[in-house]
């Protein structure tokens, strides 16, 4: 990942270990992901001002990340459905969802390999488990 220097006039290097980005639902924080690392910036900052805020550090690696809302991150980490909370104070409280999810109809259904998509339109996660797609209840007013 590359900044814009406007002083130089080029593309300086930013953060090379990243996957992917997502930029949160108000527009002002953008999430970044690579390897075992989960972290954010505040957009209203400019290049000089650029603040990297560390979210999460993994064992495991870090394969799919999205924003809940402005202040909660979705991430998979390894085997593990992780939410966190993104903001720069204090402690930042973390839950690992069940590794065994069990619907309705009483069986257990083991979660490997996640694949992972947050609906902000119904606010519902979608859950690609093996060749079983699960959805949530809506999880957000």
């Amino acid at each position: 990942m590359y900044l814009l220097d406007t002083v130089a006039a080029a593309f300086v290097p930013f953060y090379s270990s990243a996957i992917d980005m997502k930029v949160s639902p108000n527009g002002d924080k953008t999430l970044l992901y690579g390897n075992h690392e989960l972290l954010y910036f505040l957009n209203t900052a400019t290049a000089g001002e650029l603040k990297i805020i560390p979210l999460q550090t993994t064992a495991s690696n870090i394969a799919q990340a999205d924003w809940v809302n402005d202040d909660y991150i979705i991430f998979t980490a390894g085997d593990t459905i992780m939410i966190s909370e993104a903001h720069p104070i204090g402690n930042v409280n973390i839950i690992a969802l069940p590794s065994t999810i069990s619907p309705a109809d009483g069986s257990a259904i083991a979660v490997t390999s996640p694949d992972i998509y947050f609906s902000s339109a119904t606010k519902k996660l979608y859950l690609l488990a093996g060749k079983i797609l699960l959805v949530s209840e809506r999880l957000l007013p």
